[in-house]
């Protein structure tokens, strides 16, 4: 209506009027649309970026990651490797400790008779006093060194005993009230660590006492067992002295110089001839000498096999003559004798009947002034056999044989 009044009104100029108002109002819409495709556009061309940009920072990342797996794997097969190859070398050094532990071992049982103990001097162990007897003064003595070092010394330590100096400041103000309750109390609660202290030196004090008199009881008691000690020595030295065949074989199982023979497994016994001190000797070539043998391989690893029938023959010889020698020297150092007869047992096969059996497979007299000539740390012990009035039938395929005892003296 009101365009039609202003048509009327202003002819053609309001209509020309009119057409440029809508084409302005056009122009702005137009530049509206362009300006909002442009920031539509803009924005999806910096989304479109962004995108872009994330989707290679992803890639980035998952190829970083692959880098870092990759190595972490490098990293672990290189750990892997490394422990292995320690375990390896491990195995390996264990194995050379296995192999040398089991050549030491044979080497051992063939040098028996390298190591002996020290002759007895049987005159002068005759000589010595006997131990004090824990009686008198001496028991006095003794008594009041235990003391000084036990009761005695706690009693000191009750006596020099200082509280704490909060202790000493607390009595001093509270002196006048020291025996009220609440005072107590307090006391109890402030000062407990100082009165546990003391409680535990009185306590100690009181076990102290005790404890004294048993030591004191055992030393009394290992005077007695030392006194029945040396008056048991002082009778076989006597008779030692005095050559009395009876008391020989007492002598040698009190010195006890064979215990560690008897760890190999072998047995030892003792009799007196009219002619010989007789050494019987147990040889068990089944618990001493190994059936097998180590060896270490190429690569290191323990080849345990059969050992030849030689090597283990000849071995069993040695540690069999290596144990004659070492039982005369032991002998030798005991008893004042100038001969010893020394008859060794083993396992022998028997063809007759198809088992083994214990027989004598060594019999030897062993004189004492060819021992002393001896070089034991280099001689042979089964060629050392041909030194002596000797019966041994060995051969290195079959062994020992079974022989007779030696009824000739020498």
């Amino acid at each position: 209506m009101s365009y039609l009044l202003n048509e009327a009104l202003f002819g053609k100029d309001y209509a020309k009027h009119n057409s440029r108002k809508q084409i302005e109002k056009q122009k702005t819409q137009r530049a509206e649309l362009r300006k909002k495709i442009s920031t539509d556009k803009a924005r999806e061309q910096r989304q479109e970026r962004q995108r872009r940009e994330s989707e290679i920072e992803r890639k980035e990342e998952e190829r970083e990651a692959r880098i870092e797996q990759r190595e972490e794997l490098k990293e672990e097969k290189l750990r892997q490797k490394e422990i292995e190859e320690a375990k390896k070398q491990q195995q390996l050094v264990e194995n050379k400790d296995e192999v040398e532990a089991f050549n030491q071992y044979i080497t051992q049982i063939q040098a028996v008779h390298k190591v002996a103990s020290e002759s007895i001097d049987w005159q002068e162990i005759r000589q010595e006093e006997a131990p004090h007897k824990v009686e008198g003064e001496i028991e006095n003595t003794i008594w009041q060194a235990i003391k000084q070092e036990g009761q005695e010394a706690i009693l000191k330590q009750i006596e020099e005993f200082k509280p704490s100096i909060y202790k000493v400041y607390f009595d001093m103000v509270f002196k006048k009230n020291i025996e009220s309750l609440w005072v107590k109390k307090v006391n109890n609660i402030l000062f407990k660590q100082d009165k546990d202290k003391l409680q535990i030196l009185k306590d100690n004090y009181e076990k102290a006492g005790e404890i004294d008199k048993q030591k004191f009881e055992a030393l009394k008691l290992s005077q007695i067992e030392a006194y029945k000690s040396w008056l048991f020595l002082q009778e076989i030295a006597k008779d030692m002295v005095a050559k009395k065949t009876a008391v020989y074989i007492k002598a040698i199982e009190y010195v006890d110089n064979f215990s560690d023979l008897k760890e190999y497994g072998s047995d030892i016994e003792f009799e007196i001839t009219d002619e010989f001190f007789l050494v019987a000797f147990y040889a068990k070539s089944e618990q001493v000498v190994p059936k097998t043998e180590k060896t270490i391989d190429s690569k290191g690893n323990v080849i345990e096999k059969e050992m030849p029938l030689v090597k283990f023959n000849e071995i069993y010889q040695d540690y069999v003559c290596s144990c004659v020698l070492r039982i005369a020297r032991e002998v030798f150092a005991v008893l004042p004798i100038s001969k010893v007869k020394i008859i060794i047992f083993g396992s022998v096969f028997n063809s007759a009947t198809g088992n083994q059996e214990n027989c004598c497979i060594l019999s030897v007299v062993v004189d004492k002034e060819t021992m002393q000539k001896l070089n034991f740390n280099l001689v042979d012990p089964s060629d050392s056999m041909q030194n002596f009035f000797c019966q041994m039938n060995f051969d290195k395929k079959k062994g020992f044989q079974k022989i007779d005892y030696i009824d000739k003296k020498k």
